[in-house]
């Protein structure tokens, strides 16, 4: 996708958010939204509702059924984006919807690698550790990595705190060898 193309579907994705945020169905359209957006995976919806020989009467009879219960505004912005050939943005300004939502609902996800796996009592720690230093809710994910040896590398938003052994002796192998040996 053209980095145009990213920006447009950041743009609709923002006017989405505003209507949705002032009517007040923010989650029945993210809800929709994601929905359709799955939808549109299955190649014999996609293929039907973007052949022209298919009449547009058909078309809007099954936009309506995929939408029926995502509220007037997301049967209006799919039409939309029909009428403006752009569904192939759909599962992008899908993606970022969903980010605007979270920024508004003030959650984030983080991952947390660790060489062996979390505790439930230190996986509730780490996200209550998480959400206090965020001021987010966090929607966390762990996964195993033996190669980091020990310690923890988490990742929180674009932001990554690397606290892992093989980072450390990494830093102390590079320490090292900027180190001048006196005789």
């Amino acid at each position: 996708m053209a980095a145009g193309d990213t920006r447009a579907a950041r743009r609709y994705a923002g006017a989405l958010f505003r209507v949705a945020i002032k009517t007040g169905l923010l989650d029945q359209t993210r809800a929709g939204l994601d929905a359709f957006a799955l939808a549109m995976k299955n190649p014999q919806i996609l293929r039907a509702l973007s052949n022209p020989r298919f009449p547009e009467a058909s078309k809007q009879r099954v936009l309506k059924a995929l939408v029926a219960d995502s509220g007037p505004g997301m049967t209006s912005f799919i039409e939309l984006l029909m009428e403006r050939s752009r569904m192939d943005l759909l599962p992008d300004v899908a993606r970022s919807f969903g980010r605007l939502v979270d920024e508004h609902n003030k959650v984030t996800d983080a991952e947390a690698v660790t060489a062996l796996p979390l505790s439930e009592q230190q996986e509730a720690a780490l996200k209550a550790r998480l959400e206090a230093t965020t001021g987010y809710t966090v929607r966390l994910k762990t996964r195993v990595d033996e190669s980091i040896i020990g310690g923890i590398v988490v990742r929180v938003g674009d932001r990554q705190f690397d606290g892992s052994v093989t980072s450390q002796l990494r830093a102390m192998r590079d320490a090292l060898k900027r180190a001048r040996i006196e005789a």
